[in-house]
């Protein structure tokens, strides 16, 4: 809860009165607002619209409804509105610990159960039966907004910033193109929460245009260092360093789908070809040129490294150092 567990009820005006002035319920703030449903938390992102002056521990709330195309609007009383929890760069989590995961537009309260072999976490949301898969980075730490301050409190971390006409890369959740990371264009700023980005290889189904999405903090990023795209030569972004040459068990970038998956060298050829493993799928791609190639980096705080070689192949977890 938000307001005091006092009975009190003096206290408990006086703890509204407070919240109603805080700067995060001000029009155009970006926040997430609480419903429940038997007995099961879930938190929606939207933008506060207006505080109607005939309710005034109410505001009126702007957010997108993923089985429409059209924003909806919704009356929610203050004490179930919080600020948006800055994104998180590192998460360890351990079984049992409370979690939220990004479900259907919402994250939904629950808690870890099981990591399984493919990376992925169960979560049980305390429902009869249900148990659901999530990746890594659909889950965060649970946290309660108490008194203007998150628990448990979250460290400072260094947060991205993109202007549009940015060109950076973006990953999706749609099956068959997760875990891929496509190159597309900033349009619009931090639209309830997500940014607006134009993909430049990506089409949409019906129109064959540039496909327009968006995307919140943890699905994107800047371009990595060896990305070739600095003259804005979008067919370049597609190609590896052609003068590259890997050794056994190199973690890379492998071109796929249009864009590129984290892979693994399985084999390395004498004509300078490449047999490799990509994440998460136990069939090889094989033949590969170092076109088809690229250094592998990692984001963390806002810089980029080479992480450690750890690859999940067909439920087995590799690691190198």
């Amino acid at each position: 809860m938000f307001i005091s567990h006092s009975r009190n009820p003096f206290h408990c005006v006086r703890a509204l009165k407070a919240m109603s002035a805080s700067p995060y319920l001000e029009p155009d703030a970006e926040v997430e607002f609480c419903s429940e449903i038997a007995g099961q938390r879930s938190w929606s992102i939207g933008k506060i619209v207006s505080r109607p002056s005939f309710s005034p521990d109410h505001v009126l709330v702007e957010y997108d409804y993923e089985q429409d195309t059209n924003p909806k609007t919704q009356s929610v009383s203050i004490d179930k509105v919080r600020p948006r929890p800055p994104p998180e760069t590192h998460h360890d989590f351990k079984i049992g610990d409370k979690v939220d995961a990004y479900d259907k537009g919402s994250w939904r309260e629950g808690h870890l159960v099981k990591e399984l072999e493919d990376g992925k976490f169960a979560v049980d949301f305390n429902l009869p039966k249900q148990l659901n898969e999530f990746p890594k980075e659909n889950l965060r730490t649970h946290r309660e907004w108490i008194d203007d301050h998150w628990e448990p409190p979250i460290q400072q971390q260094k947060q991205e910033l993109f202007r549009i006409g940015d060109l950076v890369e973006v990953s999706s959740e749609v099956e068959g193109y997760r875990g891929a990371w496509f190159l597309a264009e900033v349009v619009e700023l931090k639209v309830q929460g997500k940014f607006l980005v134009e993909h430049k290889h990506l089409l949409h189904d019906v129109t064959k245009k540039l496909l327009e999405e968006k995307v919140d903090d943890n699905h994107i990023r800047p371009l990595p260092p060896n990305a070739l795209s600095s003259n804005r030569d979008f067919d370049a972004w597609k190609i590896g360093d052609p003068d590259a040459k890997y050794k056994l068990l190199d973690r890379v970038d492998a071109q796929c789908f249009e864009g590129w998956r984290v892979a693994m060298i399985r084999k390395v050829h004498v004509n300078n070809t490449y047999d490799v493993f990509l994440e998460g799928d136990p069939q090889p791609l094989n033949g590969l040129t170092p076109e088809e190639l690229r250094r592998h980096y990692e984001r963390v705080d806002c810089d980029w490294e080479i992480a450690s070689q750890r690859l999940i192949l067909g439920g087995i977890q590799w690691l190198f150092r």
